[in-house]
């Protein structure tokens, strides 16, 4: 595939890609259980940033802002 980088400089997007079935099923689970270990060690934190859906305003210009890494989540009450 091919892409003019000059698109995504001047329209500000991301392009991401994902390589699959590189690697075997054996080496995935190793992979996965030695980030599994590293998450719970603390040494491979999560960047999620939770807030009330009465905070959404809030959270949104957070990230436009660019101020929120990773994922935001928007917890509703049920």
């Amino acid at each position: 595939m091919q892409v003019e980088t000059h698109h995504a400089v001047r329209r500000s997007y991301s392009l991401v890609g994902v390589y699959a079935g590189a690697t075997s099923r054996q080496e995935n689970e190793q992979d996965h259980e030695a980030l599994l270990n590293l998450h719970s060690s603390g040494q491979f934190p999560s960047f999620v940033h939770a807030a009330p859906f009465t905070a959404l305003p809030e959270v949104l210009a957070e990230i436009e802002r660019g101020e929120i890494v990773g994922k935001a989540v928007v917890l509703v009450d049920s």
